[in-house]
């Protein structure tokens, strides 16, 4: 196992690698991660877009295929390096299987790409096998396993949790290059650190698997509001009505549909604090949390649960964790005791790494490639 560094790079003296990632769903942010290594040429593929993808961000190495269309742009071209969704992004495992294979039929050391992954998937084996029947759980890990050592040459985790997750599991590939790089970004660049209000933030798909009825309840019992502070929510899902309906009943809510990538930076420079309580719902919980990562890019103090990769570095950094299962009266505690003791912006930015994870997670598939395929 590479605890990788900071330092780690790509090949300096070799031509740009060809990289191709295999995506089954995008989202706009998917885009915004800045400074793809020098090391690669990269090509984006993916099959469907999420409901928040803004297609005027769309960048030119960006295309839409098919399954077939992915295969056919794997065997047709020479890649260097063929990134696809991690093994145990269960819905995705077709996908997985079918560019996997393809990967594998290009003959010759040269030929064949290296086939790597990001992970980032944190519930164990049983949570997410939770629909199989119990005879037939045995038989789901070892083909997850078998998948895993035939088409991945190496897996990097974007997480502690989920390492340990693979490693409970022995899904991974023999001998295989694994590294943990945390899913974290950088300060954001774009975004200036303008004075914080007294405003807490909760992003996300209005639904109950992301905690937003149980902050509704524990914040009408905080009084925060007689305070100065309000609760700004942003998204769009099967409890939007509830969320218009606490809006409309408390002043100190403040409920703004669905943002586009402009505002929903400009929400993140304003709040003092980002709130994602989400909770377990059948075999999902949090991986790592989207407004979690973007929320420290911009400077704000975090209140999240103990189900997110993070948690364990939040904790060690002045944030807020709360039990996955927590109660309204923990969630209303740890609501006012984020208000008071919040860091400052700028102390939350210098606990941030100078590159983003998955940026040095690449680099470091680069350099791991050309020594694994020499």
């Amino acid at each position: 196992m590479d605890e990788a560094g900071p330092e780690e790079s790509g090949p300096a003296a070799t031509d740009r690698l060809r990289l191709l990632r295999v995506i089954p769903e995008v989202r706009t942010s998917n885009f915004e991660v800045d400074g793809t290594p020098r090391a690669y040429a990269e090509t984006i593929s993916y099959i469907h877009r999420k409901s928040d993808f803004d297609a005027a961000a769309l960048p030119s190495n960006v295309i839409q295929l098919s399954h077939l269309g992915i295969v056919r742009k794997i065997l047709s071209e020479h890649w260097d390096i063929v990134e696809l969704p991690e093994p145990l992004w269960l819905r995705a495992l077709p996908l997985s299987v079918v560019a996997g294979v393809a990967a594998r039929l290009k003959v010759g050391r040269q030929s064949r790409p290296w086939v790597t992954t990001y992970t980032i998937e944190n519930s164990p084996f049983e949570a997410l096998a939770s629909g199989v029947l119990q005879r037939v759980k045995p038989l789901a890990r070892a083909a997850i396993r078998c998948i895993s050592r035939t088409f991945y040459d190496q897996l990097i985790y974007g997480s502690d949790a989920s390492r340990l997750v693979y490693a409970k599991n022995g899904f991974g590939p023999d001998g295989g290059v694994e590294a943990v790089f945390p899913k974290m970004q950088k300060p954001c660049d774009g975004c200036a650190l303008a004075e914080k209000e007294k405003r807490i933030l909760f992003l996300g798909v209005l639904e109950n698997r992301k905690g937003v009825l149980s902050l509704l309840r524990a914040w009408a019992t905080t009084g925060l509001g007689e305070e100065g502070w309000r609760l700004a929510i942003a998204g769009s899902g099967p409890l939007k009505t509830a969320v218009e309906a606490s809006a409309r009943d408390h002043e100190s809510i403040e409920y703004m549909g669905m943002l586009d990538r402009a505002s929903t930076h400009r929400e993140l420079g304003r709040a003092a604090v980002v709130c994602l309580p989400s909770r377990r719902d059948g075999r999902w919980r949090e991986q790592i949390g989207l407004p979690v990562v973007e929320g420290l890019s911009h400077g704000c103090t975090i209140l999240a649960t103990s189900d997110s990769g993070l948690a364990p570095w939040l904790k060690q950094h002045g944030h807020q964790v709360v039990p996955h299962d927590s109660t309204v009266e923990q969630l209303a505690n740890s609501l006012i005791s984020v208000c008071k003791t919040r860091r400052v912006p700028a102390q939350v930015l210098e606990d941030l790494p100078r590159e983003d994870g998955v940026i040095r997670a690449r680099r470091y598939m680069a350099r791991t490639a050309v020594e694994g395929r020499c």
